[in-house]
């Protein structure tokens, strides 16, 4: 027990400490060390039973601390038993780290010694429980099928029971195939034909997972989004590729997508907030001529509920009415937050104060439009199923 003239003496050790006399922390330590100990004990007694160390992570962080005192201070660490020599590490901060292989339960012995006199010094035995590693866990795909030119995209699921991180890896990927190690996201154009067997591995430093799939790609390439009237190669085939696989459109219907068909506002509406992520909850927007539970309602409620459209009037949306490339122009660019700042695109058409020229500027800036050619932008003309794909692909940033 620490008696008045052990209290007295400790006072004034910590002044003489305080005004930066290191001999007077010599001096401290063994008056303290005791209660020190006590209190260190007390502290890991008061621990859970199932107070552990991971090795898989050198993870478990145990911070000990003897006094503030201004003399170097050297800690160590000894005790596991059954390892391979190796018992973990002290750092400077008396920070312990398991080693990352650590084969069995036991106990290590933490000490903190003052360089001046290795003599004063305090430990701690703490006990550790190993726990067992679990690999990660990979759900499996379904086989896939494809043709020589297909986008292929993947998507590879997985967690680690442990939380711990992982990369992905595969192997027999058909060529132009491949995955990212962190997303595992496979992706890529095919390029040969081929049966591929295809193996996913999960590995998190310690242990491996790994699934298989069979992958056939044949050599007739189907052709962009799935849709029989799109050509490959034309200037609209990715972008109607990227809508389709975004669920975005999904056609007009006998696998068509009909690119040079005129679009109407109502199908405008509908893109846009597909392209959205169709979010839900939009107040109805009171257009008289919206018909309910038609494709297009929630889209139009969401366009009004966002400021992306205010109608031709006050009570129309007009839904079956073409959609200008003016009209088109201000949909993304409000979408955009109608950014301001953008040079004049120049195009000699373009009706200076109108409502599209300061969209139709930065959609030109932003090179989601170039004209029509010869300098024109025909803000009047109506807008093709295939320029609104473009249209959205290139301010999605043509993925």
């Amino acid at each position: 027990n620490t008696t008045a003239d052990d209290m007295h003496a400790v006072t004034q050790l910590l002044v003489r400490v305080n005004d930066g006399d290191s001999g007077a922390a010599r001096e401290l330590l063994p008056l303290v060390n005791e209660q020190l100990r006590a209190l260190a004990g007390s502290y890991f007694r008061g621990q859970p039973a199932d107070h552990t160390l991971q090795p898989t992570a050198l993870v478990h962080e145990a911070y000990l601390k003897l006094v503030n005192a201004p003399d170097a201070v050297t800690w160590s660490v000894d005790g596991i038993p059954g390892g391979n020599g190796t018992v973990g590490r002290i750092d400077d901060a008396g920070l312990y780290r398991a080693p990352a292989a650590v084969p069995a339960a036991g106990s290590v012995v933490i000490r903190a010694a003052l360089d001046a006199d290795p003599s004063v010094y305090d430990e701690i035995v703490l006990g550790i429980r190993i726990l067992p590693n679990n690999a990660p866990v990979i759900v499996a795909p379904e086989d896939q099928n494809g043709a020589v030119g297909d986008i292929a995209r993947v998507v590879i699921g997985a967690s680690d029971p442990d939380g711990d991180a992982f990369e992905f890896s595969a192997t027999g990927l058909p060529p132009g195939a491949r995955i990212h190690p962190t997303t595992g996201v496979i992706s890529g154009t095919l390029t040969a034909p081929g049966e591929y067997g295809v193996t996913i591995i999960a590995d998190d430093g310690t242990d491996k997972a790994t699934v298989g799939f069979d992958w056939t790609v044949t050599g007739v390439a189907a052709p962009p989004g799935g849709f029989v009237d799109v050509p490959a190669g034309t200037y609209y085939s990715a972008a109607v590729a990227w809508m389709a696989d975004e669920g975005i459109t999904t056609g007009t219907g006998d696998g068509r997508f009909e690119p040079m068909a005129t679009a109407s506002r109502a199908q405008m509406a509908t893109f846009l907030w597909r392209d959205a992520g169709s979010p839900g909850g939009s107040p109805p927007a009171g257009f008289d001529d919206v018909v309910a539970d038609s494709f297009y309602e929630e889209a139009v409620d969401w366009l009004a509920a966002s400021g992306i459209t205010t109608g031709v009037d006050e009570d129309r949306f007009a839904p079956g009415d073409p959609v200008t490339r003016a009209q088109m122009a201000t949909f993304l660019w409000r979408r955009g937050g109608s950014p301001g700042g953008s040079p004049p695109a120049g195009f000699d058409d373009v009706v200076a104060d109108s409502f599209y020229e300061e969209a139709v500027d930065w959609l030109a800036a932003s090179g989601i439009t170039t004209g029509v050619g010869d300098n024109r932008f025909a803000p009047d003309d109506p807008v093709t199923r295939a320029q609104i794909a473009t249209f959205l692909w290139r301010a999605a940033g043509s993925p």
